[in-house]
Order: structure tokens, then C-alpha cells, then sequence
């Protein structure tokens, strides 16, 4: 029968039902017959529902789509009927995302239906606004038995995240009211016939860090969770990513090496597969009075570490110590970042005995360019992708250091990038020179929204010594290209450099200096191969422009190859503005999520 039939005959058999016991006769129906009437009509409501949502666009799209369509969607709430139920129920997959903050009530559900699959755990929302306090103290109760119900799937979880938000302290709390303060209270109001012990002896922490979890990779914790997961005689074997923020101590702790060992076993423990490694404000005290015998000469090789972020400890010693008991691969990523940030060669080169045997130069990753940037967001010392980076506002008291200990490394730079830098960073053009010196193999410099004056001079602009005396004392001997480049900012009128600074220097007087630069490198057999002016912002009109261009002859004769991007004439202009050029120059290392708080 088509279904137009069907329901044709099914509104027949309704008007007819309803026209009888409306119509004034005397009918006699049971109780029985009402029910099944009601049964058939609801059934009836069923069916059309089942056909409108068959009719549906979602339901012709093929059931394995849809599935990796939810997986995008794991936070929702898959408990509410659609019409995707059913595939929903039928894929563990899309339950193994569990939110214990979000869905409390619900956790044991999502166990039950992501079983067996390896489960994603994240206490906390990334949220950071203000949460009412009666909102907090309820979560946390029922946080407490979501997390008593995961202790019991440990050997599934493959991500354990505790994040800032989620209220630690009152998990704590109401965990301990329900095992020892409820019971204590009903001893005395029940008769000890009624009681029963309670099954919880260790707190929920204690209990979630104690049992091992041969699945987990990545493992990020906040505070006190911290705390718990070192003191646990339970290690990790399987981590890729180990991240510890925000560590909480006392008073007596602060000048104490207490955590080292600890944190030395987990790193031990999972040495072999560890590749990402994160510590903010997570550090470890200095006094060495204190230190553990067994830690004060252990050296963990990480042969699989890809990247190691140290951010905001005490001190930057602390920083040193503990890297000189890491052996860490020179090519692995490493971001250190905090407040009046020293020891640089220390922090960023710490090398263990093996590799200083192998390696010549004692180092086993080749660095080729160096970068200066004040980018805002703090100070920050890093390498990766085999370049140096000098962030913020350091004095030249910490940086010059670096080159100056460590000079085997830099003797394969090859390319220096420069931006605005504080004053205290490198303060006149004598530091600028001492600096240079320490890289002799510059083939390229690049200069980001800077006033060129300082450097001019440095490389020899205002020499008046003799040919001979100038050929023995050139800076940067194997220099080749220059690069100047300003970004295009939306406000013109102000023209100024990335710290806000008005320009010393004009554009003609910046040419006319250029001109004399290659002229004098190249009697001495240093000229110049290429020369790139991206004007940007300060782009030239009228006489100015036509001034400029007048003097670009001169400067060819001496230059094997000039580019000028004029934004009047080209459309060739970056479109980032200072702050975009910086981010370009940072991308991949700074500013990172740490840095901004976002844990």
C-alpha cells in the first residue's frame, strides 16, 4: 500500500472514531480499548516522525561521513535523540572526548559507549571568565564522582589534560568530605549495624595517578595536580607530550632541589618516545645545599625530543641547572622565556658529554641565521630551524655573552635579520660592531623597519683610514646582500619605526649612503652581489621619488643586482604592518600559548 494510501486511511478511521464518541450516541468502550487506541495513535506519531526525519538532507549523506563529520563536534551533547541517534550510539569513536567539568553526569555514559576505544580526558574549559561560586561547588561535587568512574578506565586514557579552570581545591575538598567527614557524621546518628566502611582510602588525585596508564601520550597538568603526579610512585613509559604549569609550593619548598628527582624519573621513565616538553613557572628552587645526591649527576638523554618551552621560573640559574641534566638533540626546538632572562649560552646550547665527544664544535645542529626582534609579549631566547632568536628587551650585557663563549657555533651564520630593538639591547654602534665580529660568515642582512644609520657606520660608511687598514678591520668580510624593507602601516603620517621611534634617516639620505657603502666595499674586494628596498610605508611621490631614482645609477654601478618596490609604482608591498612583520619573522616559536596564559 503507498504511504499516501496509508495515511488517507488512517485519517478515515480517526474521523470515524472521533464522530462516534463525539456524536451524542451511547458507546461502550473498555479501558483496554482506549489504551490500545492511544498505543496505535502514538505509534502512528512515531512513524510520521521516523518519515520527516528520513526525508531529511542529513540522512542521505553515507553513515561513515557523518561519523567524521561528529568527531569535529565531540563537545556536544550526543544524549539528545536526532536523527543521527542511532549512528551516534553505534560509534565509539565519537565518545571518547570527555569533558569533566562540561558533562559530569554524564561520564560513565561516555565511558560505556566509547569502549574500547583509547579515551581524551580534560578537566577544565578553556573558558576563563568568572564562574559564580555555587556553579563551582556543584561541578566540583559531581566532578569528584565523574572522576572516581575514569579511575576505573586508566588503562584507556591516551590524553590527560588538567587546565586552570577546573577547581581543583574543591574537588579536593568534597572528595574528602564524602570518604572521611559523611561517614564520621553518620556514625553518629546510625546505629553501627547500618554503617558500612567506605571503600575510597586515598583521595581522588592520589587514587587517578596511581595506577599506571600504558596508553597515555600526552599528559598536561596545573597546580596541585602537579604535585601528585611527582610524588606518585607511578611512572609514564609512553608520553610524546609532558606539559606542568603553574606548580604550586610553600615557603619551606622555594630554596629546595625537592622536586628534581622526581621530575628526573618522569623524564627518565619516558625518555625514549618524550617529544614535546613544557615547563611554565613549573620550576625547580636553587640551593645547593639541597641537592639530591642521586639527581646532582644524572644526565637523562631525550634522543626523541622535538621541542622544549621553559617558561617564567625564579631564575634563570634554575633554567641552566636543569637543562645540564638533559642530554637534548641540537636540532629539537627550545623557546625559554620569562623576566630578566641571562645565562644564554647555558640556557640555549647546554651540551652533554656525548655529544661534545662527537661532535667537533659540540654541537650537533648547524646554525645558519641569527634574528633580533622586540615583539611584544616579554623576553625570549630561542633556535629553531637552525636559527638563533634574540626576543625583547635583553641588555647587551646577556647577549654579547652568547657569541662571545660560544664562537664555534656561529662561524656557519650566514644570515643576520634585524628589527627595532630597545636601546639597551645593543646601545650604540661600537656594541653593534662587537656583535658583528663574533659572525664573520654573513652573507645576508636584513633590516625590518629600522633607522640605518648605526649600521652604515658599522660597516665602514664613515671609515676615514687608508684602503689597506679598512680591508683588514671590514665587518662582515663575506657580505653579499642587503635588505632593507619597512611594512606598509595604515597611518602614514606619522612615519615612524617599530618602537615608535621618528626616523633619523631620509630615504635620499639612505640611498646616498648605500651608494657610498658599495663603492667603498668594493675596492677593498667586498662589494655587494644584490640590494632590495621595499619602501613600504615610506614610499616616495613627486620630486622626492624622482630625487631617489635620479641616484639609483650610482648605486647599480656598484651593485650587481638593485630592487626598489615602490608602492606608488608596485603592488609588490607587503601588507603586514610592524607588529605582522615581527609575527612573519616569529612564526613557529614565539609568541606561544603559554606565553599568552592560555593553559
Amino acid at each position: 500500500m503507498p504511504i499516501s494510501d496509508f495515511l488517507g486511511h488512517s485519517r478515515q478511521l480517526l474521523e470515524t472514531l472521533q464522530s462516534t464518541c463525539l456524536g451524542g450516541e451511547e458507546v461502550i468502550v473498555s479501558q483496554q480499548e482506549i489504551q490500545q487506541v492511544e498505543k496505535n495513535l502514538l505509534a502512528s506519531i512515531a512513524l510520521a516522525r521516523s518519515l520527516t526525519n528520513a526525508a531529511r538532507p542529513v540522512n542521505r549523506i553515507p553513515s561513515t561521513a557523518l561519523v567524521r563529520i561528529f568527531a569535529f563536534v565531540q563537545e556536544g551533547d550526543w544524549l539528545a535523540p536526532s536523527p543521527t541517534a542511532d549512528i551516534a550510539q553505534n560509534s565509539p569513536a565519537l565518545w571518547t572526548q570527555l569533558h569533566i567539568q562540561a558533562i559530569p553526569r554524564h561520564v560513565q555514559y561516555f565511558l560505556d559507549q566509547s569502549f574500547p576505544s583509547p579515551l581524551r580526558v580534560f578537566c577544565g574549559t578553556p573558558n576563563k571568565n568568572a564562574t559564580p561560586l555555587e556553579f563551582m561547588y556543584d561541578t566540583a561535587a559531581k566532578s569528584t564522582h565523574a572522576l572516581r568512574c575514569l579511575c576505573d578506565h586508566l588503562e584507556r586514557i591516551e590524553e590527560l589534560h588538567f587546565l586552570s579552570t577546573f577547581p581543583v581545591d574543591l574537588v579536593l575538598q568534597k572528595d574528602r568530605f564524602s570518604r572521611l567527614i559523611l561517614p564520621s557524621l553518620s556514625s553518629r546518628r546510625l546505629p553501627s549495624s547500618h554503617l558500612s566502611s567506605p571503600t575510597q582510602t586515598f583521595d581522588i588525585l592520589s587514587e587517578l595517578f596511581s595506577h599506571p596508564a600504558p596508553l597515555m601520550l600526552k599528559l598536561s597538568l596545573h597546580g596541585i595536580s602537579i604535585t601528585y603526579m611527582l610524588n606518585s610512585a607511578t611512572r609514564y613509559t609512553t608520553l610524546t607530550h609532558l606539559a606542568l604549569y603553574n606548580q604550586v609550593r610553600s615557603n619551606e619548598q622555594m630554596d629546595q632541589f625537592s622536586d628534581l628527582d622526581r621530575l628526573l624519573d618522569v623524564l627518565q621513565a619516558t625518555s625514549r618516545s618524550l617529544q614535546s616538553l613544557i615547563l611554565v613557572r613549573a620550576d625547580i628552587s636553587s640551593n645547593s645545599r639541597e641537592i639530591g645526591a642521586q639527581s646532582k649527576y644524572r644526565i637523562i638523554s631525550l634522543p626523541a625530543l622535538r621541542s622544549i618551552e621553559i617558561g617564567d621560573w625564579v631564575t634563570n640559574g634554575h633554567v641552566a641547572y636543569f637543562l645540564a641534566h638533559l642530554g637534548i638533540p641540537g636540532k629539537a626546538k627550545r623557546c625559554i622565556w620569562g623576566s630578566d632572562l641571562k645565562y644564554l649560552s647555558s640556557i640555549l646550547f647546554s651540551i652533554d658529554v656525548e655529544t661534545a665527544q662527537r661532535k667537533e664544535r659540540g654541537w650537533d645542529s648547524d646554525i645558519n641565521r641569527v634574528v633580533f626582534t622586540s615583539a611584544k609579549g616579554g623576553e625570549m631566547a630561542g633556535i629553531y630551524n637552525r636559527t638563533v632568536y634574540i626576543q625583547g628587551g635583553l641588555d647587551f650585557l646577556s647577549i654579547y655573552p652568547l657569541f662571545r663563549d660560544q664562537p664555534q657555533i656561529f662561524q656557519k651564520v650566514e644570515e643576520l635579520c634585524l628589527t627595532p630593538i630597545p636601546s639597551q639591547v645593543i646601545p650604540t654602534a661600537e656594541e653593534y660592531r662587537l656583535l658583528f665580529t663574533m659572525l664573520p660568515n654573513v652573507r645576508r642582512l636584513v633590516m625590518y623597519d629600522m633607522d640605518v644609520t648605526d649600521i652604515l657606520q658599522v660597516l665602514g660608511l664613515y671609515n676615514s683610514r687608508t684602503l689597506r687598514e679598512v680591508a683588514q678591520d671590514t665587518v662582515f668580510p663575506e657580505l653579499r646582500e642587503f635588505d632593507i624593507r619597512f611594512s606598509k602601516q595604515t597611518d602614514t603620517s606619522q612615519r615612524l619605526d617599530g618602537l615608535g621611534k621618528e626616523f633619523r634617516t631620509s630615504l635620499l639620505s639612505i640611498v646616498i649612503g648605500l651608494t657610498k657603502l658599495a663603492q667603498g666595499r668594493a675596492k677593498i674586494g667586498c662589494g655587494f652581489e644584490k640590494m632590495s628596498l621595499d619602501l613600504g610605508f615610506r614610499s616616495l611621490t613627486g620630486d622626492a621619488r624622482d630625487d631617489c631614482m635620479e641616484l639609483l645609477p650610482h648605486l647599480e654601478r656598484w651593485v650587481s643586482k638593485v630592487e626598489v618596490n615602490n608602492e606608488a609604482d608596485s603592488s609588490n608591498i607587503a601588507k603586514e604592518d610592524a607588529d605582522g612583520l615581527v609575527s612573519t619573522i616569529l612564526k613557529g616559536i614565539w609568541p606561544t600559548n603559554a606565553s599568552h596564559g592560555r593553559f
